[in-house]
């Protein structure tokens, strides 16, 4: 519990000017964008338009992500009864919210991940 103290009390008394840098992360390429975009649109409860995607990135998330959303839909995480052109999780995919992040991991962030070792 010590340690946990120690990490706040370092948080807390850090000057603002400290926050407008990142001590840790990676540089987010196109690819881990898009499978951003996709995640946290999803996530909200009326999901995601196609379009808006589409105008942000030139490509459909269907072409982007076929194999992952093929196995949404196959588990029943997304709703069919979505209008055309929306991504909407259904009660089951909200259910597993907590799932779909690590589905949508790229290689690179799997490999960066397993090789990070923490200090």
């Amino acid at each position: 519990m010590r340690e946990i103290r120690g990490i706040i009390d370092d948080y807390v008394s850090r000057p603002a000017a400290d926050f407008a840098r990142a001590e840790h992360g990676r540089r987010m390429t196109g690819d881990e964008a898009r499978r951003r975009h996709l995640l946290q649109s999803v996530l909200q409860a009326e999901g995601m338009e196609s379009a808006g995607y589409r105008a942000r990135f030139g490509t459909d998330p269907a072409e982007d992500f076929p194999e992952e959303l093929a196995r949404f839909a196959a588990r029943g995480w997304l709703d069919p009864g979505a209008e055309p052109g929306r991504l909407r999780l259904s009660p089951e995919g909200l259910a597993h919210s907590d799932a779909l992040g690590p589905e949508l991991f790229s290689p690179a962030v799997r490999a960066a991940m397993a090789a990070y070792d923490l200090k």
